[in-house]
């Protein structure tokens, strides 16, 4: 009865209002309707900036000093402009056969990181766009932008707020599906660790490089400036890296890279610049310098802040074998040139990258579209991804037992512990016999016919004993002679009051 009642005054409500109720929310969000949404968030961003906005932005500067308020909103315009754009976003969820449920029942963990602004928005934009629940694991330096951003949908979509959960500080992150983590060279090794049961993509330290030919004009080595200076070259699409042709002269680049000289007021750039600078002198490496970048011939990708690495090559061949051998370690390339093994970006683009520009290469939204993540408690299968392959990872074979709760999975072709293509039978248990084995005679089978017959076994004959001096007699063993009788007709001896008799003593005879 009360059902009726609350369901007749909600109508009653509703038709008395001379607008709609706005209370009750909806039941779960589209596909295209998330698409809308975002598209509505790119248009606050490309708006003047409100009062919130503006707090929010001096907030994440007073926290971390690398954030200024220029490169803050650099970040939140190119994320307006090329992730947050309607027809972008439809074109580039329509290559991928993406699942529209009402409400997310998977979760992506994100560990993100913090160089710079809103570093892995677009790691939960791919989450987001899915339809999953994102976990994310914000960095401490940059902890306000992204909290703020997903506010914001959550004031106009009130069903939006059950796509994201964000981790504090002291949490744990547990309960998920798959992770995405990103972190330098030391942290990556211990995301394996950590992540390697789960499907999952773990990102470490990548640089950008350019490709110099000596053609290039004024206005492209001003482009690559912007390579180079963007967000203080923390990024890991600034170009850290030069390659230039023998006998490649340096003044024009440098007086071109002049112009972005106001980079040095800033107080943490101008430290990191005095610092290195006093630190190639007193080594004595020979460096060239224009007052607010270091140019340092080296073979090594990553440079220090406000340095650059320089390196020669031959011809065009010779480049494309350089970079063929670092392709691990490098995120994209600026150049005028066509590369073998790298679509070349135009100077001065490395900072925008596009929605399909996914990071170390590999497709996230493909990554999430698979629907390969197993329930929890079963185990995730990584397999089913397309990233890790029969076998592979820690251990030879690759062989779980299924009665103990794994999964069992062929061991690679010439792995350890089988022969290459072949599967080896399941380890039995203890007590339990192994039909791959033929069965073995009993000891002591004779007696009633047990075990398949067969006399026992030999006994062991104790070996004979070696021949003493005397021609094969034993050596006699002198015996221990007795202990002398008792002292003082076998009474304790005299102590002192309060002190313990010698271990081992009877004590005094009744």
């Amino acid at each position: 009865m009360a059902k009726f009642f609350c369901a007749g005054f909600m109508l009653l409500v509703a038709k008395l209002l001379p607008f709609p109720p706005t209370f009750a929310p909806k039941k779960h969000l589209t596909q295209l309707e998330r698409l809308d949404l975002l598209a509505e968030l790119g248009d606050y961003l490309l708006a003047e900036p409100d009062a919130e906005l503006q707090q929010v932005i001096r907030q994440a500067y007073l926290e971390n000093r690398w954030f200024t308020e220029t490169n803050t909103r650099m970040a939140l315009q190119a994320i307006a402009r090329i992730f947050l754009d309607r027809e972008k976003l439809r074109d580039w969820t329509a290559r991928y056969s993406l699942s529209d449920k009402p409400h997310p029942d998977k979760t992506v963990a994100l560990v993100m990181a913090g160089n710079i602004p809103l570093v892995g928005f677009h790691d939960w934009l791919c989450v987001f766009v899915a339809g999953q629940r994102a976990k994310v694991k914000l960095s401490e330096k940059d902890k306000h932008l992204l909290p703020f951003l997903v506010k914001k949908l959550g004031e106009w979509a009130f069903e939006s707020w059950e796509y994201t959960e964000f981790v504090g500080e002291g949490d744990k992150l547990a309960d998920f599906d798959a992770v995405i983590a990103t972190g330098s060279n030391n942290t990556a090794r211990y995301f394996e660790q950590y992540f390697g049961k789960y499907p999952h993509i773990i990102r470490s330290n990548r640089n950008a490089v350019a490709v110099l030919t000596g053609y290039e004009t004024p206005d492209d080595l001003l482009a690559l400036g912007r390579d180079i200076f963007t967000y203080f070259g923390l990024g890991c699409r600034n170009v850290s890296k030069i390659y230039v042709p023998h006998g490649y002269h340096f003044d024009t680049l440098l007086e071109a890279l002049h112009e972005y000289r106001e980079i040095i007021h800033h107080d943490k750039y101008k430290n990191n610049f005095d610092y290195n600078f006093t630190l190639f002198i007193l080594n004595q490496i020979p460096f060239q310098n224009n007052g607010c970048l270091l140019l340092k011939e080296d073979t090594a990708l990553q440079a220090r802040i406000a340095s650059v690495h320089y390196e020669y090559y031959d011809d065009l061949h010779d480049i494309d074998r350089l970079l063929a051998e670092r392709k691990d370690e490098i995120q994209c390339v600026v150049s005028n040139v066509q590369l073998r093994d790298f679509k070349a970006l135009p100077f001065g683009k490395s900072q925008e990258p596009e929605l399909d520009d996914y990071a170390d290469g590999v497709d996230v939204l493909l990554f999430l579209s698979k629907s390969a993540f197993i329930n929890r408690g079963g185990g995730p299968n990584r397999q089913k991804f397309g990233f890790l392959q029969p076998g592979e990872g820690k251990g030879g074979g690759g062989v779980c037992n299924p009665r103990r709760g794994g999964r069992e999975e062929p061991p690679p072709p010439g792995g350890k512990g089988a022969a290459a293509g072949k599967k080896p039978p399941p380890r039995p248990f203890i007590g339990e016999k192994n039909p791959a084995e033929p069965p073995q005679p009993r000891r002591g089978g004779d007696k009633k016919n047990r075990g398949g017959g067969g006399p026992p076994p030999p006994r062991r004959q104790p070996a004979p004993p070696p021949p003493g001096p005397g021609g094969g007699e034993k050596k006699k063993i002198p015996r221990v002679p007795p202990l002398p009788p008792p002292q003082n007709g076998g009474r304790p001896p005299p102590r002192c009051r309060g002190s313990r008799p010698p271990r081992g003593y009877p004590g005094k005879k009744k």
